[in-house]
């Protein structure tokens, strides 16, 4: 949680990170963790769905909490990890804003909740 001005928010970090070495699906509980780390050849990651994230994320869950927001990490250090679309997530790529994190290379993404089971998918640094 936030303590106040000049109290930097602070928040678990999971050692080691989820670690994938081919294609496949985050869960929401490693998205929790705050770094996805990869080590394959190029391939997708699948985002989880909407609804999975809803449940993750149950403080974010009231429609009023529309534009509540999670980052998380991926660090690839072999081939080009590519973040994919889950039920009820839209990924929003174009320019800077790519899905994919090259080899030996981090990036910085952001989850913002639209609506019920519904988020959007920003890649941010």
């Amino acid at each position: 949680g936030y303590g106040g001005p000049g109290i930097p928010m602070m928040r678990t970090f999971v050692i080691p990170p989820a670690t994938f070495t081919a294609a496949g699906t985050i869960t929401a509980a490693q998205l929790l963790g705050g770094l996805i780390s990869y080590t394959g050849a190029d391939a997708n990651l699948t985002m989880p769905t909407g609804t999975l994230l809803d449940a993750a994320f149950s403080n974010a869950v009231s429609p009023s909490l529309v534009g509540s927001s999670f980052d998380f990490g991926v660090n690839s250090t072999t081939g080009v990890a590519t973040l994919v679309t889950g039920t009820g997530v839209t990924v929003n790529a174009s320019g800077a804003g790519s899905m994919a994190v090259a080899a030996n290379a981090s990036a910085t993404f952001r989850l913002v909740k639209t609506g019920d089971a519904t988020w959007n998918l920003y890649r941010v640094g």
